[in-house]
């Protein structure tokens, strides 16, 4: 890079877009939100809040194909906001774009559907120590192959290894713009988390619920096994910080790959 991007200004931005399009978002991830609200309170229910570990890594699996549904046209409204049309912006698309963004999102997934499998299956402390950090190193390695998504968006060639290169001026800033949206989220689940405790409060004192012999020492998960009500609130607040969360990502990785395509585009003329 002949100027180097300043990571705080990127995040910065990237923040500023999401909040200021955030009716947009709400629009396009309308349906993959209600489907993720759906699957994770199906799982809740149907394995009593101990789900198993092959189950845990279907989720994950299936989180890709529910991204895709939502990150391609988030991607392109970010990146060519002039080709957007009524039939891309629709409440639910699932073409060749959003199948290719799945195929690659699953690819990188398998580690970590690997890593639920072998948590999951009671092995020694020293090796589940080990697993948890090999996979934090892979995630930050899984960040150069982040200019996949954003390239698949806008019909750019793209592959594992021109993602890894294209990428690599960025690496440093990317993980620490990734550093930063985390540091942002924290006052948003603060937030969410006492409207939470409101709604929690409130469904108690209309008798919505009975939690009249619960006790924290029974857990969440037996909490949301006798209310539907509780835990659809929890999966809702729980499933909008995710979605908001991976929306300002992409919006970090989409303004980082504009940068690289920018100069990619300048030097070849």
């Amino acid at each position: 890079m002949s100027e180097k991007l300043n990571p705080t200004s990127i995040t910065r931005d990237s923040w500023d877009f999401t909040t200021d399009h955030f009716s947009i978002l709400l629009k396009i991830i309308a349906i993959p939100f209600i489907l993720s609200v759906s699957l994770e309170g199906f799982i809740e229910i149907y394995y009593g809040g101990n789900p198993t570990p092959y189950a845990k890594a279907g989720v994950d699996g299936l989180y890709c194909v529910l991204e895709a549904m939502w990150g391609v046209r988030w991607l392109r409204y970010l990146l060519e906001p002039p080709r957007q049309n009524k039939y891309f912006m629709a409440p639910f698309r699932f073409g060749r774009h959003e199948f290719k963004y799945a195929s690659y999102a699953f690819i990188l997934m398998i580690p970590i559907m690997l890593d639920d499998i072998a948590i999951g299956l009671n092995l020694p402390s020293i090796v589940t120590a080990g697993l948890l950090v090999l996979i934090f190193a892979f995630l930050f390695i899984t960040i150069r192959f982040e200019f996949i998504f954003p390239a698949i968006a806008i019909s750019h060639a793209t592959s594992f290894s021109m993602a890894w290169r294209k990428s690599k001026p960025y690496w440093g800033s990317l993980i620490i713009s990734f550093v930063q949206s985390l540091v942002i989220m924290i006052p948003v689940l603060a937030v969410l988390s006492v409207i939470g405790f409101i709604a929690f409060v409130g469904v108690w004192a209309f008798g919505l619920a009975d939690i009249s012999a619960w006790t924290a020492h029974d857990g969440f998960d037996a909490l949301f096994q006798r209310s539907p009500i509780i835990l659809g609130l929890y999966l809702i607040i729980k499933e909008g910080i995710w979605f908001l969360f991976q929306a300002l990502l992409l919006t970090i990785i989409g303004l980082y790959y504009r940068d690289a395509s920018v100069k990619i585009a300048s030097r070849k003329i």
